[in-house]
């Protein structure tokens, strides 16, 4: 199921996208944030396949950077009255898509399909996108280690591996360890000699 999340400062235009939305697809999973810092935290809880953004000044650009760093795959669409000059800068930053406030139900319905991902299309190997130990720390938990056997093996905190696991289950848009052995069953990958395994990946 899709999941979108909404940035605006304005209560009404949140709900009202997100009634319109609603009706349209099935299954959606909201999440909704008015300004820079609820839309950080939501971003910390889980990945999305959608931002829906209002290009306001600076903290808007800003906050698409972040989005873009830490999350690559996902998608952004404007939801904005900006100037041309402004919505060229948001896009040329990685935004995907822009709609206009004032768009009636057919146009901003037909902008969200043109930059929401097709749930039955398969997407790229996400695990393409894991750094180098960010690989080993899924290879080792799809193992099935421990986060503690994991840290002892990689010599490194518990808690830092805690930060990993949130990575690699965030940059592969997956819930659980489970999701993530069943990808790599699908992938073809394995969990032995991690790095030979990260540079046949990567290559």
């Amino acid at each position: 199921m899709p999941s979108i999340l909404i940035i605006d400062s304005q209560l009404l235009v949140r709900h009202g996208l997100r009634q319109v939305l609603d009706q349209e697809y099935r299954g959606v999973v909201f999440g909704e944030a008015a300004d820079t810092s609820a839309a950080l935290a939501q971003l910390a809880k889980r990945a999305w396949d959608l931002l829906i953004l209002d290009v306001a000044g600076e903290d808007s650009f800003r906050l698409l950077a972040e989005i873009r760093k830490r999350d690559p795959l996902a998608r952004v669409l404007l939801f904005t009255d900006a100037g041309s000059q402004h919505i060229l800068r948001a896009q040329s930053n990685g935004a995907s898509g822009c709609v206009s406030r004032s768009a009636g139900r057919p146009d901003l319905l037909r902008a969200i399909n043109a930059v929401l991902p097709d749930p039955n299309t398969s997407v790229t190997e996400r695990h393409h996108l894991l750094s180098p130990r960010e690989y080993r720390v899924m290879l080792a938990l799809a193992s099935g280690k421990r986060v503690s056997a994991v840290a002892a093996e990689l010599d490194l905190s518990a808690k830092t591996v805690s930060t990993y696991k949130f990575r690699v289950l965030n940059k592969m848009r997956l819930d659980s360890v489970a999701d993530l052995v069943r990808y790599m069953i699908d992938h073809g990958l394995t969990p032995q000699d991690p790095e030979q395994s990260y540079e046949t990946s990567a290559s």
